[in-house]
């Protein structure tokens, strides 16, 4: 599940295909270009909002503009444990560490190593770009992710600092925020993108959401746009995302 970084477009992954709703309205289309047989899983907007990136069952990451067209093969990729777009590139999370590679395609470069035994989640390039944001974990279950550590590292000297033990899945969001989920609550703490250090205590904001069905992905289905907005799949607390409830609301 993904959210345009300006929030005004939806997507999100069923039936292998990656489909599309814009937050103005109700209609749901399947994005074109991409067919059932590809069996899309991770998807990430490009900074500008005009393309999505995502893992095909082929075991390739793929790029194609949300007019649909041909999907563009950017290069080979076990199942990422998480993917993210942005004006420093593509990053994504492999069994030998966090990758990084252009819009472009080409060779991904490693640029955090894993060390014996590390589990690598959800990778994201802080503001500046000399620093990324990751979960560290050991025990690719759902009760060892909520026991994993969200760190930050330089990608110039390579130190390492932990900002939350006991949480997975840390989002930096744009409102100065550190959000990540334990079980199926997201917690927020205050966050200095500059310092790189948590302000507070963490606050529950949002019970009830889903956990990736396979335990060893360890990710959670929320997505924030830059202007605050938050999207998640629903799910009873703590479980995973193969047991939901179907809702409807009005536009209020």
């Amino acid at each position: 599940i993904a959210l345009t970084p300006d929030g005004t477009q939806l997507a999100y992954a069923a039936n292998g295909r990656v489909y599309l709703r814009a937050m103005s309205g109700r209609d749901v289309y399947p994005l074109q270009g991409i067919e059932g047989s590809d069996g899309v899983n991770a998807i990430t907007f490009a900074p500008d909002s005009r393309a999505v990136v995502f893992w095909a069952r082929d075991r390739t990451l793929k790029r194609i503009s949300i007019t649909g067209g041909a999907a563009i093969s950017l290069c080979e990729a076990d199942g990422p444990l998480g993917l993210r777009w942005d004006r420093y590139g593509i990053v994504f999370a492999q069994q030998s560490g966090i990758m990084r590679i252009s819009p472009n395609g080409g060779k991904p470069e490693v640029i955090v190593p894993a060390k014996g035994g590390e589990i690598m989640l959800a990778p994201q390039i802080l503001p500046g770009g000399e620093a990324i944001l990751f979960t560290v974990g050991d025990n690719p279950t759902t009760d060892g992710w909520n026991r994993a550590i969200i760190v930050v590292q330089s990608l110039r000297t390579g130190e390492r600092k932990t900002l939350v033990e006991g949480g997975a899945d840390g989002r930096y969001v744009p409102t100065g925020h550190l959000v990540y989920a334990v079980g199926g609550t997201l917690f927020a703490v205050p966050f200095d993108v500059r310092s790189q250090e948590v302000r507070g205590g963490p606050t529950a904001i949002v019970e009830g959401v889903a956990r990736a069905t396979a335990a060893a992905s360890g990710g959670s289905h929320f997505s924030f746009a830059d202007n605050g907005s938050l999207v998640y799949l629903t799910a009873p607390a703590g479980l995973s995302s193969d047991v939901f409830d179907i809702a409807f609301t009005d536009r209020d």
